[in-house]
Parts: structure tokens; sequence; C-alpha cells
């Protein structure tokens, strides 16, 4: 993985360059951006296909390539998860705020043995198999730092000094001394305006970065203390969400959507903070506006 990624960072740190040409002339630039990042992706696929050629595929540019192995004695599934620029608006302005994300999910074939993200309302099924996430890169390709994770072996951050560190989330308690992630949307949704309002209402001061992949890493490292978001895509959490789980922090998701799979990976509203802002926001802002974003 950090092989792969370290690999198309070349490639996307001379694009970077043509990109401030653009600018200037801006003609031709979401072109040029669309073919970096499929540039960029099939370098990375390449690399991990050569790694593991059986593992199936999740791609922000390509969609969903199942799992190959045709064992059918083999019960589980392995699938690699790519947004391979993630933060499309920064690189655009050559703002270095964008990163390459890449997880490894490996989940039952049987959907019944997946599991549920457990909630206080509801029991939501893992439609997407985000607690099957077993390990995840993020990797910011112009400062040369990466945060990784493998499940149940902790996170940590590498710096361009190539110094490693394990990570940890805050440990702020109280939500008007909190930074909290979040991105524009342009879904409508009571819950997450509700969840966003009474932040606001609390002194949260919300951060808008670009990147939810770059959010949720420094949400691993104490640097933003929550993330809410509406809907996402999977590729553009899957690391994140590992690297921030393995540094202390909880999270859920906010609506039930049997409708998602890997053809139509949307994760449908989302919450991550470290143990103790997760359960206040849980507890005093979620159940209590239940009744009234269901109606």
């Amino acid at each position: 993985m950090e092989r792969a990624c370290k690999k198309a960072s070349q490639a996307i740190a001379r694009d970077i360059i043509e990109i401030e040409k653009l600018q200037v002339l801006q003609k031709g630039i979401n072109n040029f951006v669309t073919a970096t990042d499929i540039k960029a992706e099939k370098i990375i696929t390449e690399e991990l296909m050569k790694a593991r050629p059986n593992y199936g595929l999740l791609l922000e540019e390509g969609g969903f390539i199942p799992h190959k192995d045709s064992n059918i004695e083999c019960e589980t599934e392995c699938t690699w998860i790519v947004d391979p620029i993630d933060g499309t608006s920064n690189f655009i302005h050559a703002n270095p705020n964008f990163v390459i994300s890449v997880a490894l999910r490996q989940r039952h074939k049987n959907k019944s043995n997946r599991g549920v993200l457990s909630l206080n309302d509801i029991n939501i099924p893992d439609y997407l198999g985000l607690r099957n996430v077993i390990a995840g890169v993020i990797y910011l390709p112009l400062t040369d730092e990466m945060y990784w994770a493998e499940k149940n072996s902790g996170a940590y951050h590498i710096d361009n000094y190539n110094t490693e560190t394990k990570l940890r989330v805050s440990g702020r308690e109280c939500v008007n001394e909190t930074l909290f992630a979040t991105a524009y949307s342009d879904m409508p949704s009571k819950r997450y305006d509700a969840i966003r309002n009474n932040l606001i209402s609390m002194f949260s001061k919300p951060r808008i970065s670009g990147s939810s992949a770059l959010d949720l890493a420094y949400l691993a490292s104490g640097k933003l203390d929550i993330a809410l978001y509406n809907e996402i895509m999977l590729w553009d959490v899957a690391a994140g969400l590992l690297i921030a789980s393995e540094a202390g922090a909880n999270f859920r998701i906010l609506y039930d959507d049997e409708m998602v799979c890997d053809a139509k990976p949307y994760v449908r509203g989302l919450l991550v903070a470290n143990y103790n802002l997760f359960s206040i926001i849980s507890n005093k802002l979620l159940d209590n506006n239940k009744s009234e974003t269901r109606n």
C-alpha cells in the first residue's frame, strides 16, 4: 500500500506544476484533473494487483470490480478501496491539502455474518463493511507524510523525516473547546442539520478542509476533535475511519439505507469523535432529535 501510494504521488506531484499553469489559462483544467485522477488510480491499482491479484477493487474512477477468488470454500472476500485524490478542489488550486487514500476490507461472503453498526436507536446493518476494514493508508503527496493503521495494531504517523509516531485522539471533554470537521452537502438532512447546528450553538468551531480523509487523519492525531458529514463516499473515509478508530475514536452512521452497496457506496451520515465527545453528542444531540428528524 505504501509503495503504491508513493509511486502514484510522483505522477501527482509532476501534474500539480501543470495545474499552476492552467490556473492562469483556465482552459481544460477539469479534464486535466480527471486525467490525473485516472492516471494515479491506474498506478495504484497496478501495484496493488501485483501484490494481491485475486482481491477485488472499489475505485472512485473505475467503480466496483468484484473479488476474483474462484475457490468456493473461501469464506471471506478482500477488496481494495481506493481514492487516488481526495480533495480534488484543493488539488485544482495547488493547495497541498489533498491525499491518496487506500484501504483493505476483508469480510464474510455470507451477508448475514457481516455485522451491524450498533446505535442507540437502531442496529444499522454494516452494508459497506466499515467495521471490516483491516488496513488503511492516507498519504500526503506534497508533504511526504503518511498516516496508517492495521486493525488491532494501533495507528501511526510517519513524517517527511521518516519519524514514526503512534497516534491518539484528543482527550477533550467539553464541546465548547473543540474543532469539528465537516463538508458542504447538497443533500437535505434534518438529522445532520440538527447535529451541526447544535454543535455550533455549543461553541464548537467548524472547519472545512476539502478532504474528509485528511480530516480523519487529523482527528486521529488530535488536531481535530469531531468529524460530521451528511452523505459521503466509502472511498473517502474507509482508510480514515480505521486510522481514527485505532487511535481511540468512535463512529456511527446516522441513517439506515438498505440500497447502499458496493455499486452505490454512499455512507449515509457519519459522526466520529473521541469517546467522551461521542457519548455527549450521541446522547444529548442525536437521541434528543429522534422524534423530530423522523417526521
